[in-house]
């Protein structure tokens, strides 16, 4: 659906809101129970945030970043778990 209303950032968060409505609702038999704790797909709402905040330009690289976010913050996850006592 991005790609038909790709001239369109209006129509683009509309479609988010529908499809966020509607699969909280069917999830839930639209009694819209859970929506913190089982049925939590409903919070695609807020891409809408960077999709209005977009402004068509490329930004700067951050590629040798996440790079080394990705493993460090799993790792400390890792950490914090076993600090916790969850795990296998």
């Amino acid at each position: 659906m991005f790609y038909l209303f790709r001239n369109n950032r209006l129509l683009q968060c509309l479609t988010v809101l529908v499809f966020a409505f509607l699969d909280a609702g069917i999830n839930s038999g639209f009694a819209f129970t859970g929506l913190f704790t089982s049925n939590t797909q409903w919070m695609m709402i807020f891409a809408i945030i960077p999709i209005l905040l977009y402004n068509g330009q490329k930004g700067r690289s951050m590629k040798y970043f996440f790079y080394l976010f990705y493993p460090i913050h799993i790792w400390l996850l890792f950490i914090l778990a076993s600090l916790m006592g969850v795990g296998a």
